[in-house]
């Protein structure tokens, strides 16, 4: 499940920006948090590397702390998810979330998928797709406790973004109910539920997306893309493509027609 290059990381790169000069990741920053764990002592700036156990296994991610970080203001936080055949560190040299959060005065996490590749890199154990045995939205869960407890946040302003096999990740963490983040962004990886074949067409299955609540999304996909075809019908772990997901998501987010669709470049 090697992720698309070339056009669909060019569509990564830009996601911060459009992100953020849209408004989307700010509509909520004037929210504050019941909670102030974490809060109290300053934190070096920069990426850090993080440790923690979950499942009775050793896992890690990286957290990158801006330099007007001081402890003493909750801040938010971004939770960027890393494709297929990569890693957390890889993640953030390639999305450019650290640029933002230091601009923008909020904390950058990548969480790192438990699968190794023969490349030396990690990919997610998505459930519906991926027959590994480690719970990989339990790690999720971890590292989001982690967080809070390490750093000084408002947990009403999580957010997170997924590119490829880090967005079907993400898709299934919300689709299965729970519900840490306010928005979430996806470059080629939204999913709505586990494919399932209808006659000879893939198409997502409802049983399998039950999110415990409406959730703002914004999601990208090329044209071009091999990998993840935007019409679907790819691989069976892709199965239907990003429309029918779009589609999914509009209803279960209760939004009205007409679906407004644009294409970029």
């Amino acid at each position: 499940m090697q992720d698309s290059e070339n056009k669909t990381k060019s569509l990564f790169k830009m996601l911060p920006a459009l992100l953020f000069g849209a408004g989307f990741f700010m509509a909520a920053l004037s929210a504050t948090s019941a909670f102030a764990n974490g809060c109290g002592q300053p934190q070096e700036a920069g990426r850090h590397d993080m440790a923690l156990t979950s499942g009775d296994q050793a896992r890690v991610y990286r957290a990158f702390i801006p330099s007007g970080y001081t402890g003493q203001a909750k801040v938010p936080v971004v939770f960027d998810f890393h494709g297929s055949d990569s890693s957390a560190n890889e993640q953030l040299d390639r999305s450019g979330w650290e640029r933002v959060a230091e601009r923008e005065g909020f904390i950058a996490v990548a969480p790192q998928g438990v699968l190794p590749t023969p490349k030396g890199n990690f990919s997610w154990n998505v459930p519906g797709v991926t027959k590994g045995t480690a719970d990989d939205e339990l790690y999720i869960e971890d590292v989001i406790h982690a967080v809070a407890e390490n750093f000084c946040v408002d947990e009403s302003r999580f957010y997170a973004t997924g590119y490829s096999g880090g967005g079907r990740m993400l898709s299934q963490y919300i689709c299965d109910g729970h519900r840490d983040f306010a928005a979430a962004g996806f470059v080629v990886g939204l999913r709505a539920g586990y494919p399932i074949k209808q006659g000879e067409t893939w198409v997502p299955d409802p049983a399998t997306c039950k999110p415990a609540k409406p959730i703002s999304l914004i999601a990208f996909a090329g044209l071009e893309d091999k990998i993840n075809p935007i019409g679907g019908q790819g691989q069976p772990y892709w199965g239907y493509g990003a429309d029918a997901a779009l589609l999914r998501w509009a209803d279960l987010d209760g939004c009205k027609p007409p679906l407004q669709v644009s294409k970029t470049g």
